[in-house]
């Protein structure tokens, strides 16, 4: 068979344990349900995975397949899933790949979440099995580690289409100034190319902090299996179908669809909330103080019921 052929079965014959009949049957995409946690309620997870894109309302683009993969893996651990609707009353003059920081920003803003895991809009959890946690553990990174991304291809060096954010010291100041410096970026790849180049920097604090620790890209770990070839070789967790292999999407979401029993390929998600407007508001949609207000102190990002101004917009806007 073709090297095609056998990526598709190697994915369809990826083991999975049925979860369905063992969830509530709300959605933990919608903004009610992130909301609601009123008594008798289990505690929200800390952890949240997020999505941003524009094309929510097209049922064909694969965004919709990668939304509904990636809601049932966050619905199998009990996390919880925030799928943001971008649009230019929203991002503004950024591109929507720059503008997907601005959602990370939201989802971060909930005093519950501690971890939040940033996957692209072609990029879907494979091993549904594999938690969060566990993932970072295996990869010796410590929750005190702001970001983790992995490596990439060629002269990419890393990868922005997947991150996970760790709430701490640091959090605060590494997303505001990274979307500060990707407005800089009109061209692909954008906000990659900003922390690339900012990550290879001599002598920054972002290098001093070690705020962001890079995973290497492998068959066993995310992005994707390899460089090497023309073929697809996914990774078998948190497999990323980038734009160098555009053909191998629907295939394999599709396959994916089946394997975990979801409707196919073509069907909307129906998941998407819109993200609010940044203008003249914090990530918590709280009035800002004054417009010379500093960054707010750390431990203001660190969880645990403190102040709601958990980032500043003063770098970003």
């Amino acid at each position: 068979p073709s090297p095609t052929l056998r990526l598709l079965r190697a994915v369809a014959a990826m083991p999975v344990t049925s979860f369905r009949g063992t969830l509530p049957a709300t959605s933990l995409c919608s903004a009610a349900a992130a909301r609601s946690h009123g008594a008798g309620a289990p505690k929200p997870s800390t952890t949240v995975i997020v999505m941003a894109d524009d094309r929510w309302t097209q049922p064909l683009e694969y965004v919709n397949a990668a939304g509904r993969i990636n809601r049932a893996y966050a619905q199998r651990h009990g996390y919880r899933f925030r799928a943001f609707a971008l649009d230019k009353a929203v991002c503004g003059s950024l591109h929507p790949s720059p503008c997907k920081l601005l959602a990370v920003r939201e989802a971060l803003a909930d005093t519950h979440v501690e971890t939040a895991v940033f996957a692209d809009s072609d990029a879907i959890f494979l091993d549904q099995s594999l938690s969060v946690s566990r993932f970072l553990q295996m990869h010796g990174v410590s929750a005190t580690t702001p970001l983790a991304m992995p490596t990439d291809c060629d002269h990419f060096v890393l990868n922005a289409g997947l991150q996970i954010w760790n709430k701490g010291a640091g959090t605060a100041r590494l997303l505001s100034e990274w979307i500060a410096r990707s407005r800089n970026y009109s061209l692909f790849p954008w906000e990659q190319e900003a922390m690339k180049r900012w990550y290879r920097g001599q002598h920054t604090w972002l290098r001093r902090e070690r705020a962001v620790q890079l995973i290497p890209h492998n068959e066993s770990s995310w992005h994707v299996g390899s460089c090497d070839g023309a073929a697809y070789v996914p990774a078998r967790w948190l497999s990323h179908v980038t734009g160098r292999w555009p053909q191998m999407r629907a295939p394999i979401m599709n396959a994916t669809l089946q394997r975990l029993g979801l409707e196919p390929w073509g069907t909307l998600c129906d998941c998407a909330v819109r993200l609010r407007p940044p203008l003249g508001t914090n990530v918590a949609s709280t009035a800002l103080g004054s417009a010379a207000q500093a960054t707010p102190p750390a431990a203001t990002v660190a969880g645990g019921g403190g102040s709601t101004q958990v980032l500043s917009d003063v770098l970003i806007y």
